[in-house]
Formats: structure tokens, sequence, C-alpha cells
């Protein structure tokens, strides 16, 4: 695996091996089960989450089905965190049918996640779990 030492920021990363996402998903997947997660709701700027599950009025359970689905084949990238130089966040690509409220429809959504895994805490951060913004490309091809 790349050490955050050797990452910059804004740059991602997909130089891994899908042995090597299949560990990370290996600790990410219990927290998951067991609740040990939150997705992060930013305080001072547009909360892309919140505006997400609100939109597809999506619970903890829902979130937690969809998180509990990830696999190495969804792996994209990693980056660096620019707000913390020393952890890295793994960026995974769900494509889920979900009730848009908006548009009054069920519809197929691409779900932009990234993650951050606290070791010693056995914990999971998501920072990121709304549509995505940009085009995805997976490292290992379904």
């Amino acid at each position: 695996m790349i050490s955050p030492s050797s990452m910059r920021v804004g740059v991602p990363y997909q130089c891994y091996t899908e042995q090597e996402i299949k560990l990370y998903l290996s600790k990410v997947l219990p927290s998951i089960d067991s609740d040990n997660f939150v997705v992060t709701r930013r305080k001072y700027d547009v909360n892309k989450n919140e505006e997400f599950i609100t939109r597809f009025n999506l619970n903890h359970s829902k979130i937690k089905s969809i998180l509990k689905k990830l696999d190495v084949k969804d792996f994209c990238h990693t980056m660096l965190d620019d707000h913390n130089l020393t952890e890295v966040l793994y960026v995974f690509r769900r494509d889920e049918e979900l009730w848009d409220s908006e548009k009054d429809c069920q519809r197929e959504v691409i779900i932009y996640i990234k993650t951050c895994y606290k070791e010693p805490s056995l914990f999971t951060v998501v920072i990121s779990f709304h549509e995505a913004e940009f085009k995805l490309d997976y490292c290992f091809q379904k």
C-alpha cells in the first residue's frame, strides 16, 4: 500500500491490488455491521451528505445496507485527506436504485462513498455519501 507521506493532496491513487482493498474492506465492513460508523455532517458548507440522505429518504438502516454491500469491485481510488495529511481516504462507487423524492420516481443513482477507517477504535468515518458529481472509474473493472 502507498504511504500517506508519499501522496499529494488532490491526486487520486489506483496503485493497489485487489487483495489490499479486500484487506481494507475486511476491517470496514465489520465496523459497519456493528454500527461503528458515522456519516459526517459539515458544519459550515453545503452538506451534500445531508441533502442526499433527505432527497432519497435514507434512514440509518438503509445507509447501513448500502455500505454493507461495498465490494472490492466498487473501489475507485484513494486520496490523501487534505484535513489530516496522515490519513488515506478510500473512494468507492455504488450504483443503487433509489426513490428520488424531487423527481417522484425510482431511479438508478451513482453514489460517491469516501471512507476512512480508524484503526485503534475499529471505527469507520464515511466522509462522503452523496450522488457522484463527476465520472468515477473503477480500479478493478466489473
